[in-house]
């Protein structure tokens, strides 16, 4: 069985919208005699990154020179995946490798670090007086998209901070 292409790369696909893409592998019967496939399937440490959705070659009977098709699916998982798809046969088997990255985009702030001007510490006259609040943007890289679940002030003096609004963020 000769695969074609030798190998499926999917490249980096982010992995909050950039859906599941979808590749084919052809295989053809060089042989002088006819080859009976018996299944295809999704083998390796990142087989779950990977899923056959049309199997055209599990049961059949390739004749000299016939071809058949898989068409894989990739599901981003963060980080580099890779399996391989085998496809056995009574007499031969082949593994075509897969590759593919799931990519999320980076945060940054800025100001970075944010600071505040000092505030007197004594009981204020109406309330709101010694309050102070200072904007912070965070910016997504240009790379891939980021999915924010939540905010949070975390630290030593937490307690003395908060989060006043957002505008377009979770």
């Amino acid at each position: 069985l000769t695969p074609s292409p030798a190998q499926l790369e999917f490249g980096a696909v982010d992995m909050h919208f950039g859906g599941s893409p979808r590749h084919s592998v052809g295989f053809s019967n060089p042989a002088a005699s006819a080859l009976l496939v018996s299944s295809a399937a999704i083998t390796g440490s990142g087989a779950s990154a990977f899923q056959i959705v049309d199997d055209g070659c599990s049961g059949k009977l390739l004749a000299p020179t016939e071809s058949c098709s898989v068409e894989v699916e990739f599901h981003p998982a963060a980080g580099p995946q890779s399996a391989s798809l085998e496809l056995l046969a009574c007499e031969a088997s082949v593994a075509v490798p897969l590759s593919g990255s799931g990519i999320t985009g980076t945060l940054s702030a800025s100001p970075n670090p944010l600071s505040f001007a000092p505030i007197p510490y004594n009981q204020p006259s109406h309330e709101g007086e010694y309050q102070e609040s200072e904007p912070l943007n965070i910016q997504n890289s240009h790379d891939a998209s980021t999915q924010i679940e939540s905010a949070s002030i975390t630290g030593p003096d937490a307690s003395s901070f908060s989060i006043a609004w957002g505008s377009n963020c979770g």
